[in-house]
């Protein structure tokens, strides 16, 4: 701990001190049978969850500390620690001796928000991991203004997950480039099409576009490069990935406005259809169809897409419009066909529920984001099979891939 700058210092201190005690007062209070297990005397046994408290009042004290870190400077570039090399793990001592090891990463912290709904930031909860991108339809908010800072956290897993955040985000903060130089290369038919998206202005289209473009190029600078983006420590390995990814960076962000328009196009097709068949019969196909684009295509898309499945979008939303079409010759039919769609999302959302009591799971949360791209195939195979799927699909594959969660 001696050997970090000092802004590491003080953020260590701030989370394991306060963790600690926290940590320490939920388990006292467990074992003495005070503290929501019953009250003394009761008859409770004691110390059943403690194990739960002690991680949940560990994780409120990380984020106390976190939002009293919020005023503190942010980083615009890598943070000055000794050597250039962030450690991956630091320990401190605690109340009676205690040792207590932290967790070294750049976080990103919330910044203004540009739409409404549940403001995001970092957030070391099972939860908010768990869930990815693959909740069900609703408001998102999309922020922007978004900051870098250096924190330190309770879990390892944690750490990784946050990390990569923090890279990207960084990243693209240091070879962002104007956004009148990004727009002036649409040609006119582009420019329409990106007029029209779920954005809420071209900024935060032209930002999301950056940030994208800069996690594309980071990933595949790791992959030729062997270092995995949560784990980059140091301060070489980021100033030889920020030189690569700038190099391409322009390209890479004209790459995906274009395969934005394409997707943007297909989106205002599907919202046209929407709103033509506004009668009664068909009210549980469009509500359907409404939600689904709502989860497809939130302000903020392009990055809450993996890269590999970002080109898909177009083809789901084809299939959109395809159900519609389908649904206006023979309501009946897809009503019948519906069922197995709602079926296997519910089971998808129970997974969710249950994984997001758990602390978090790489692997689970690969398996849940995993079930929510098989679903979009899912509605594929049943309302458009003209259009082909990505892999075999059927809702018994996904309630198997489910069941190890």
């Amino acid at each position: 701990q001696r050997s970090l700058a000092p802004r590491a210092k003080s953020a260590v201190e701030n989370v394991v001190k306060g963790a600690v005690a926290l940590a320490l007062d939920e388990a006292r209070r467990g074992l003495l049978g005070d503290g929501g297990t019953g009250p003394r005397g009761s008859g409770a046994k004691p110390g059943v969850h403690d194990g739960d408290k002690a991680r949940a009042a560990i994780h409120a004290a990380e984020a106390e500390a976190r939002a009293q870190m919020a005023s503190a400077e942010p980083l615009t570039d890598w943070p000055n620690v000794p050597d250039g090399v962030i450690p991956s793990s630091i320990e401190t001592t605690g109340p009676h001796g205690m040792v207590v090891r932290g967790y070294p990463a750049l976080v990103v912290t919330s910044g203004s928000s540009s739409a409404a709904g549940k403001a995001s930031a970092p957030s070391t909860s099972a939860s908010a991991a768990q869930h990815s991108r693959a909740s069900t339809a609703g408001a998102r908010t999309f922020e922007t203004g978004k900051q870098v800072q250096f924190s330190v956290l309770a879990e390892p897993t944690d750490q990784v997950r946050e990390h990569r955040q923090g890279v990207i985000q960084l990243l693209t903060q240091n070879v962002a480039l104007p956004e009148a130089r990004i727009t002036s290369r649409w040609n006119g038919q582009q420019s329409l099409a990106l007029a029209g998206t779920p954005y809420p202005s071209t900024s935060a289209l032209v930002t999301d576009l950056q940030l994208t473009a800069a996690r594309n190029l980071a990933d595949k600078w790791s992959a030729q490069n062997r270092v995995t983006l949560g784990e980059l420590r140091a301060k070489s390995d980021w100033e030889a990935m920020r030189s690569w990814v700038r190099d391409r960076h322009e390209d890479e962000v004209y790459r995906l406005a274009q395969l934005a328009a394409t997707i943007c196009t297909e989106w205002a097709g599907v919202q046209q259809a929407i709103k033509a068949n506004s009668s009664i019969v068909l009210l549980g196909t469009v509500t359907d169809v409404r939600d689904q684009l709502a989860d497809l295509m939130p302000a903020g898309f392009l990055y809450d897409t993996p890269e590999d499945k970002l080109p898909h979008l177009v083809r789901y939303l084809k299939a959109a419009g395809l159900r519609i079409d389908k649904a206006q010759l023979n309501p009946t039919a897809d009503d019948s066909l519906a069922w197995q769609v709602q079926d296997v999302s519910e089971k998808i959302a129970a997974a969710r529920r249950k994984a997001a009591g758990q602390p978090y799971d790489p692997a689970t949360a690969g398996v849940l984001r995993d079930a929510r791209w098989m679903l979009e195939e899912l509605r594929v195979s049943l309302f458009a099979q003209q259009l082909g799927t990505q892999g075999k699909v059927s809702a018994k594959r996904i309630e198997k891939l489910l069941a190890g969660v």
